[in-house]
């Protein structure tokens, strides 16, 4: 039972319809140089023809914020040689030491894909109540969307307090670990979040 918040963000594991699942993703470039790590599984935008961080939790308007996907994973290469990574350090194109050139990211892209977060309660309490069947349907934005952990690389991202407004991120299909005040959920990004799906052009 999870009785403590552990977020890992946005984890791909599966497309809507449990069609075929391309973990692959696709590989865009980094141009513009990251002041702060980009972490596994966090929710990234495509903005001048390259992959940066969120600067805001998306909603249904179209902007600078609108993902492209998550990270999957990051390659670079500088004078020590070629690298891949589970997150992309910060400044890694003018300020790392030394500094890199080529540096990519995969993205899972796929705006059908199902991923899986760590929710919490909709009332910590006492008394507590905990998130369950009757929140499916529901929507709810990303908290700490841009953080992480050093150690692990993975995303800090987690899911905020759902409700019943059409503009948040993300929309809950499932909650898996009914009774558990921090239970792991399934989510989509909520209809027109997507930048493939909502015209965004930067």
């Amino acid at each position: 039972m999870a009785t403590v918040l552990s977020p890992y963000g946005l984890m791909p594991t599966r497309t809507v319809g449990s069609q075929r699942f391309p973990s692959a993703g696709t590989m865009f470039p980094v141009t513009v140089n990251v002041t702060a790590p980009i972490y596994w599984h966090s929710p990234v935008a495509l903005v001048a023809g390259g992959v940066k961080a969120l600067a805001a939790s998306p909603t249904t308007t179209a902007s600078a914020d609108s993902p492209v996907g998550v990270l999957n994973w990051a390659y670079w290469e500088d004078a020590n040689g070629v690298h891949w990574s589970q997150m992309l350090p910060a400044l890694t194109i003018t300020g790392g030491s030394p500094t890199a050139w080529k540096v990519q990211v995969c993205v899972n892209d796929d705006p059908k894909y199902v991923f899986r977060i760590q929710g919490q309660p909709s009332v910590v309490g006492p008394p507590v109540t905990r998130l369950g069947n009757g929140d499916v349907g529901k929507t709810a934005a990303l908290v700490n969307w841009a953080s992480g952990n050093a150690k692990t690389g993975l995303s800090g991202a987690y899911l905020a307090v759902p409700g019943v407004t059409a503009t948040p991120a993300l929309k809950i299909i499932r909650v898996l670990d009914l009774g558990d005040d921090y239970p792991d959920v399934l989510v989509q990004w909520n209809g027109g979040v997507h930048v493939y799906e909502n015209g965004f052009m930067a």
